[in-house]
């Protein structure tokens, strides 16, 4: 992941901000109330930009299940027609065996032609 200068230098130049407004704010009678309030006002900013990455994350979590979730339907759907055309070959087989051996001994019997329906 880059890091781009320009936001450390901007983040470097809010967390000097900070400072100086703290540092003015204890100088002040009673300037701890606005260093706190200015604090709790920072954190509630913050806890909303959480808020909000949590939010897109867990959307982005759910659609990736959903996804993956119609992914596995479709290859059970597919898995279900091989099942399904296996089957169909292996009736297709057997009767087509069927049917040859049931020719072979009618030719075997010294008979000519198609056995009688």
């Amino acid at each position: 992941m880059e890091v781009d200068e320009r936001e450390l230098e901007e983040d470097d130049e809010d967390d000097a901000d900070y400072e100086e407004e703290e540092e003015a704010d204890y100088e002040e009678p009673n300037g701890w109330r606005a260093a706190e309030t200015r604090m709790n006002q920072r954190y509630d900013a913050w806890s909303n930009e959480n808020r909000v990455f949590q939010e897109e994350a867990r959307s982005r979590h759910e659609e990736f299940i959903r996804r993956d979730d119609e992914a596995k339907n479709r290859h059970a759907k597919y898995i279900r027609r091989d099942d399904d055309a296996r089957i169909r070959q292996e009736v297709y087989l057997r009767s087509h065996k069927e049917l040859m051996d049931a020719l072979a001994r009618w030719n075997a019997g010294g008979q000519r032609g198609p056995p009688p329906s």
